[in-house]
Protein backbone atom coordinates (compact mmCIF):
# COMPACT_ATOMS: atom_id res chain seq x y z
CA UNK A 1 0.00 0.00 0.00
CA UNK A 2 1.52 3.30 -0.89
CA UNK A 3 1.96 5.88 2.08
CA UNK A 4 2.55 3.33 4.22
CA UNK A 5 5.64 2.88 5.97
CA UNK A 6 6.62 0.00 8.14
CA UNK A 7 9.25 0.44 11.21
CA UNK A 8 9.91 1.43 14.45
CA UNK A 9 7.58 4.77 15.46
CA UNK A 10 9.66 7.92 15.79
CA UNK A 11 8.61 9.86 18.64
CA UNK A 12 8.52 14.21 18.22
CA UNK A 13 11.27 15.82 20.51
CA UNK A 14 9.78 17.04 23.23
CA UNK A 15 10.74 20.62 24.67
CA UNK A 16 11.97 18.92 27.34
CA UNK A 17 14.55 16.79 25.52
CA UNK A 18 15.27 20.17 23.70
CA UNK A 19 15.91 22.09 26.32
CA UNK A 20 18.20 19.35 27.78
CA UNK A 21 20.77 19.14 24.68
CA UNK A 22 20.90 22.44 23.38
CA UNK A 23 23.89 24.31 24.49
CA UNK A 24 24.02 26.78 26.60
CA UNK A 25 25.51 30.22 26.28
CA UNK A 26 27.95 29.53 29.29
CA UNK A 27 28.27 25.83 27.64
CA UNK A 28 29.74 27.44 24.19
CA UNK A 29 32.15 29.70 25.79
CA UNK A 30 34.68 28.18 28.38
CA UNK A 31 35.56 29.53 31.65
CA UNK A 32 38.36 31.26 32.93
CA UNK A 33 40.80 29.16 34.54
CA UNK A 34 40.33 28.57 38.18
CA UNK A 35 43.89 29.82 39.68
CA UNK A 36 45.57 27.80 42.98
CA UNK A 37 49.05 29.30 43.91
CA UNK A 38 52.32 28.10 46.07
CA UNK A 39 53.63 30.72 47.86
CA UNK A 40 57.19 30.42 48.42
CA UNK A 41 60.14 32.50 50.25
CA UNK A 42 63.33 32.03 52.22
CA UNK A 43 64.74 33.23 55.41
CA UNK A 44 68.51 32.89 56.79
CA UNK A 45 67.09 32.59 60.27
CA UNK A 46 65.57 29.70 61.78
CA UNK A 47 62.44 29.94 62.94
CA UNK A 48 61.68 32.20 59.76
CA UNK A 49 61.71 35.90 60.89
CA UNK A 50 59.22 38.41 61.22
CA UNK A 51 59.77 39.96 58.26
CA UNK A 52 60.06 36.69 56.74
CA UNK A 53 56.61 36.15 57.95
CA UNK A 54 55.45 39.79 56.86
CA UNK A 55 56.17 38.77 53.47
CA UNK A 56 54.15 35.29 53.72
CA UNK A 57 51.07 37.58 55.10
CA UNK A 58 51.44 39.76 52.29
CA UNK A 59 51.42 36.98 49.96
CA UNK A 60 48.66 35.32 50.79
CA UNK A 61 46.97 38.23 50.96
CA UNK A 62 47.45 39.47 47.32
CA UNK A 63 46.38 36.20 45.92
CA UNK A 64 43.25 36.60 47.97
CA UNK A 65 43.02 39.74 46.28
CA UNK A 66 42.90 38.42 43.40
CA UNK A 67 40.63 35.91 43.91
CA UNK A 68 43.53 32.99 43.91
CA UNK A 69 43.68 30.19 46.37
CA UNK A 70 46.27 29.36 48.12
CA UNK A 71 47.48 25.82 47.88
CA UNK A 72 50.58 26.16 50.18
CA UNK A 73 53.07 28.10 51.87
CA UNK A 74 56.90 26.47 51.32
CA UNK A 75 59.54 28.78 53.37
CA UNK A 76 63.40 27.73 53.22
CA UNK A 77 64.60 28.19 56.50
CA UNK A 78 68.57 28.76 57.85
CA UNK A 79 71.50 27.64 55.38
CA UNK A 80 69.34 25.76 53.17
CA UNK A 81 67.60 29.56 52.24
CA UNK A 82 71.16 30.08 51.28
CA UNK A 83 71.79 27.04 49.29
CA UNK A 84 71.09 26.80 45.95
CA UNK A 85 70.97 23.24 45.26
CA UNK A 86 69.54 22.17 48.81
CA UNK A 87 66.46 23.87 49.25
CA UNK A 88 63.61 21.05 51.20
CA UNK A 89 61.38 23.26 50.85
CA UNK A 90 61.37 24.83 47.22
CA UNK A 91 61.43 20.82 46.36
CA UNK A 92 58.28 20.09 48.44
CA UNK A 93 56.53 23.20 46.28
CA UNK A 94 57.87 21.26 43.33
CA UNK A 95 55.78 18.09 44.39
CA UNK A 96 53.12 19.91 45.18
CA UNK A 97 52.68 21.43 41.84
CA UNK A 98 53.43 17.91 39.98
CA UNK A 99 50.73 16.81 42.11
CA UNK A 100 48.27 19.29 41.97
CA UNK A 101 47.74 19.61 37.46
CA UNK A 102 44.19 19.36 36.53
CA UNK A 103 42.26 20.70 33.57
CA UNK A 104 40.94 24.48 33.80
CA UNK A 105 43.24 25.10 36.84
CA UNK A 106 46.34 27.71 36.27
CA UNK A 107 49.03 26.68 38.69
CA UNK A 108 51.46 30.01 39.74
CA UNK A 109 54.49 30.49 42.56
CA UNK A 110 53.86 33.99 43.79
CA UNK A 111 57.04 35.09 45.25
CA UNK A 112 57.06 38.42 46.90
CA UNK A 113 60.53 39.18 44.75
CA UNK A 114 62.78 37.28 42.29
CA UNK A 115 64.97 38.09 44.59
CA UNK A 116 63.69 36.21 47.35
CA UNK A 117 63.74 33.02 44.97
CA UNK A 118 67.52 33.51 44.54
CA UNK A 119 70.07 36.33 44.53
CA UNK A 120 71.89 35.18 41.51
CA UNK A 121 70.15 36.02 37.89
CA UNK A 122 71.52 32.47 36.97
CA UNK A 123 70.05 30.50 40.47
CA UNK A 124 66.33 32.37 39.49
CA UNK A 125 66.51 31.49 35.80
CA UNK A 126 67.13 27.57 36.70
CA UNK A 127 64.47 27.75 39.93
CA UNK A 128 62.09 29.25 37.24
CA UNK A 129 62.74 26.44 34.75
CA UNK A 130 62.18 23.65 37.45
CA UNK A 131 58.90 25.59 38.17
CA UNK A 132 57.69 25.12 34.55
CA UNK A 133 58.79 21.94 33.94
CA UNK A 134 56.67 21.02 36.69
CA UNK A 135 53.68 22.92 35.61
CA UNK A 136 53.90 25.98 37.29
CA UNK A 137 54.54 29.97 36.07
CA UNK A 138 56.60 31.73 38.89
CA UNK A 139 54.87 35.10 39.04
CA UNK A 140 56.80 38.22 41.81
CA UNK A 141 54.58 40.13 43.96
CA UNK A 142 56.80 42.71 43.10
CA UNK A 143 56.54 43.11 39.54
CA UNK A 144 52.84 42.43 39.88
CA UNK A 145 52.51 45.53 41.48
CA UNK A 146 54.41 47.68 39.02
CA UNK A 147 52.17 47.43 36.41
Amino acid sequence: MPGNITGPRVEPVTAEVTATTTPTRSAERPSPPFTVVFLYDRSANSPASALCLARVKSAREYAADRGWRVRGEFVDLGPHALLDNNRPAWGRLLLAVRTSEAPDVRLLCLVPSEQRLATLPGVRRALARELVIAGARLVSQEDEERT
